[in-house]
């Protein structure tokens, strides 16, 4: 069966990395490749800041790596349908991502309709949009409504994600808030970083019961898994949240490896092969219309 990761970022070593840019960018192609062929992932999006990343992954290895390009400019750019046209013809680019809660003034921007300009011609140029709205959440139901043509795919379950945020007290608290989309045909979910909000171990059993009206609300066509495991492993780097690296320790929570984010809804959930197929590649196929021939 064939598994796509639906978000992870440039892989950051904890070793730091003395010799030309070019080769990091080399290393941490390879080092993508190395941890999804380890657990069995057959391709990824990638997100990240690093467009010579991007590049060179799409350039080597087309049929198993696209991107989503992250949306840097501010809400009512004039330039945008343009600039939203030029990206979408770029080679792997699949659509964008829009981190609608991030930095936190972006919320506000999110409820008032700035962003009208930017959701409309995705609209009309019909580019899937990734919107990352945890910690405001009840935002993205106006916008799906407001915008029926637009392929809305919504990060992380909607939630908050450690370690720049706070996990809820108990694992998938907004759940009820997320199964509100389901009513809209246009919105998917990533059920990516799920182990961050679990308080239970691996096999995360804290997760099943929600996870479970995820999957019954919004049916498996709508659902995509993810790992994001590059937020969990390694250093992290986000310059719109810190010039500092951010490097994981041990005791950190809901810190877990690529195999336990797969194996965990893969093996302990009662799905069939047929959901198995649509959740772990079929959904962001369809979702982003990237062909299976690369």
């Amino acid at each position: 069966m064939e598994i796509i990761d639906v978000q992870i970022h440039e892989p950051a070593p904890e070793a730091d990395w003395t010799f030309d840019a070019a080769s990091r960018v080399q290393l941490g192609v390879e080092l993508t490749l190395a941890q999804m062929n380890a657990v069995g992932v057959s391709g990824a999006l990638l997100t990240t800041s690093r467009p010579e990343y991007v590049s060179e992954a799409i350039r080597q290895y087309p049929q198993r790596f696209a991107c989503l390009e992250e949306w840097e400019r501010g809400p009512g750019d004039p330039q945008t349908e343009e600039l939203l046209s030029e990206m979408r013809k770029q080679t792997g680019t699949l659509g964008t991502r829009l981190l609608a809660s991030w930095p936190p003034e972006n919320a506000e921007r999110l409820r008032d309709g700035s962003y009208h300009s930017f959701f409309s011609a995705a609209e009309k140029l019909d580019i899937p949009v990734a919107l990352f709205v945890s910690g405001v959440l009840s935002a993205a139901l106006p916008i799906a409504q407001a915008y029926p043509n637009l392929t809305l795919v919504i990060d992380h379950f909607g939630h908050m994600q450690p370690p720049f945020q706070e996990r809820g007290t108990t694992p998938l608290d907004e759940v009820d808030e997320l199964l509100k989309l389901a009513a809209c045909p246009n919105v998917f979910v990533k059920i990516s970083g799920g182990p961050t909000l679990s308080f239970d171990p691996y096999p995360y059993n804290d997760l099943k019961a929600p996870i479970s009206r995820i999957i019954e609300a919004f049916g498996p066509s709508r659902l995509m898994w993810g790992s994001d495991i590059t937020r969990i492993n390694g250093v992290f780097r986000c310059p719109a949240i810190s010039e500092d690296d951010f490097r994981m320790t041990d005791d950190y929570p809901g810190k877990h490896d690529y195999a336990e984010s797969l194996y965990y809804l893969l093996h302990h959930y009662d799905l069939s092969n047929a959901d198995k197929e649509a959740i772990f590649g079929g959904s962001l196929r369809r979702a982003f219309r990237w062909n299976p021939t690369g």
